[in-house]
């Protein structure tokens, strides 16, 4: 009898079926509704425990990536805007100042009087640079806690109306009060009609008291009483803006009544063990 295991089988003889080597799963075939399996050795065979030895211990599986602790997003900051919105609440102020005793100036001094012109004419430039820094800062502002305030299911106006409020004849005289007041809700509107009432009423009388002084043929008596009345205006619209920057700055970014911000797990934290990716979804086209 030949020996060699290639050789063909006697005539007759049919050849004996393959024997299945029990660590080898089925070959996969196109249409099987299962995922083909990898080589796993059986564990009492002499292939299986040395590739058991080679093999690094293994602990539990780490968990899917969507179920780890992300960090919190960190909130987004309203204390440096507001201390800018300060310094140009400030500089509005100082604006309306330089602007009352430049319409003063104006109506009383003789138009030879070159002292006169320069004083006005510094006193014009420091109230338009104030003017420009207290309307850029505030709105700057603004737009920092209607970003904040927004995603939280508040109220609050939208970006084209912060800028362009303040430009737009007759819409200025109610669009910066009405912005105003949105971002003024998350702090409580009765706390802060008051205030608001106080900021936008001294700014429209500081304007109407700069307008009036433009007339032409009015007494220096009267000029000086609407000066007066300006500048006094000016220093009440600046304390109520200061009240509303402070207040509705502090509770701008503090979570909504009944949710918490989240927050970032300790540092050192372990992840908890769970099912590994492919386990938790089963790969594409396969049923389990």
């Amino acid at each position: 009898m030949s020996t060699d295991p290639f050789a063909s089988p006697p005539e007759g003889v049919a050849a004996p079926a393959p024997q299945a080597n029990p660590g080898i799963a089925p070959a996969y075939t196109p249409g099987h509704t299962a995922a083909p399996r990898a080589f796993v050795p059986p564990g009492g065979s002499p292939v299986g425990q040395h590739l058991a030895a080679l093999a690094p211990p293994q602990g539990p599986p780490l968990a899917h990536p969507a179920s780890y602790p992300l960090a919190a997003t960190p909130p987004l900051e309203v204390s440096g805007h507001a201390r800018w919105a300060k310094v140009g609440a400030f500089s509005a102020a100082v604006a309306g100042l330089c602007l009352a005793a430049f319409n003063y100036l104006v109506a009383v001094t003789a138009d030879d009087d070159l002292a006169a012109a320069l004083v006005i004419t510094a006193l014009f430039g420091v109230a338009f640079l104030g003017g420009l820094t207290g309307y850029l800062t505030l709105c700057l502002w603004m737009i920092r806690v209607r970003d904040i305030v927004k995603p939280q299911g508040y109220p609050a106006p939208e970006s084209w109306k912060i800028w362009a409020g303040w430009c737009i004849p007759l819409y200025s005289l109610v669009a910066p009060l009405r912005a105003m007041d949105k971002l003024a809700f998350k702090a409580g509107k009765e706390r802060m009609t008051p205030f608001l009432t106080l900021w936008w009423g001294g700014f429209l009388v500081t304007n109407i008291a700069s307008r009036l002084t433009d007339l032409t043929g009015i007494e220096a008596s009267i000029v000086l009483v609407l000066s007066v009345v300006e500048a006094v205006a000016a220093l009440a619209s600046l304390a109520g803006l200061l009240v509303l920057i402070a207040r509705i700055s502090a509770v701008a970014t503090t979570p909504p009544p009944g949710q918490a911000l989240p927050s970032a797990p300790p540092t050192g934290a372990a992840l908890q063990p769970g099912p590994a990716a492919w386990q938790q979804q089963p790969p594409a086209g396969f049923t389990s």
